[in-house]
């Protein structure tokens, strides 16, 4: 199986939206100019005229041109569990300014991670009782790239060759102390060589094994909404041509 090199053209893709998981929450920030049709949302709150409020956000609503001040107050609700809705949506020519905004909140980690294909299966592991993908955080001198081939190798003891990016995520977790945001980069990788396919027990990880679609399915049952999202892309990409 021969695995292209990115293009110029999709590292521009991969820019297009940032998708933030918070919880059980999925926060999508995106610019109008990339923006799926908006009739394709039950609700739309344009704040340049109507104030924010948290009785008006529903699922699956798109909120237009929100200042700083809303979003803000929207990740608070957020992690604060005031809200439990699965898909929310931000729209703004700002995006960039929003970006670094969000990102100020947090103390940002960064990690890679990757989806193995063997022929028509893939590599899930199991940790702490879901379904999950090896990645891990990244190590002094790494790029992305990098640390994906690295942890996916380390987690699993399968041998792969690195291939086109897949999607990045931004997933909240408090430790306590800090509020970290961990940015992830995913990597389609092809499975050269699984004879000492083990999962790393140091790391919890109690089982790594390979699924077909079906099994990948029933997997997703129980998993985490940012692994969803990251396997919903994997497959709209390169299994769905």
């Amino acid at each position: 199986m021969h695995l292209e090199t990115n293009s110029i053209f999709k590292q521009f893709l991969f820019f297009i939206k940032m998708h933030i998981f918070i919880h059980k929450t999925h926060l999508y920030v995106s610019k109008p100019a990339k923006l799926e049709a908006e009739e394709n949302y039950p609700v739309i709150i344009d704040l340049k005229f109507t104030p924010f409020k948290q009785s008006l956000l529903t699922e699956n609503c798109l909120l237009k041109n929100p200042s700083q001040n809303n979003v803000g107050e929207l990740i608070e609700l957020l992690i604060n569990e005031k809200i439990d809705l699965k898909n929310i949506n931000i729209s703004a020519e700002n995006r960039d300014e929003l970006k670094k905004f969000i990102k100020s909140k947090f103390h940002i980690i960064s990690a890679g991670g990757g989806i193995v294909q063997k022929n028509k299966k893939i590599l899930l592991i199991y940790r702490l009782n879901k379904w999950d993908l090896p990645k891990g955080k990244m190590e002094l001198g790494e790029d992305f790239p990098t640390t994906a081939h690295r942890e996916v190798e380390e987690e699993t003891g399968v041998k792969v060759q690195l291939g086109e990016r897949i999607t990045s995520t931004w997933h909240y977790y408090n430790n306590g102390k800090f509020r970290h945001l961990k940015q992830t980069r995913w990597f389609r990788m092809l499975c050269l060589d699984d004879n000492d396919l083990k999962p790393q027990t140091e790391e919890d990880i109690q089982e790594a094994k390979w699924m077909n679609e079906k099994n990948v399915k029933e997997a997703m049952k129980n998993t985490y909404p940012t692994i969803q999202h990251v396997i919903k892309k994997f497959q709209h990409k390169f299994l769905l041509k």
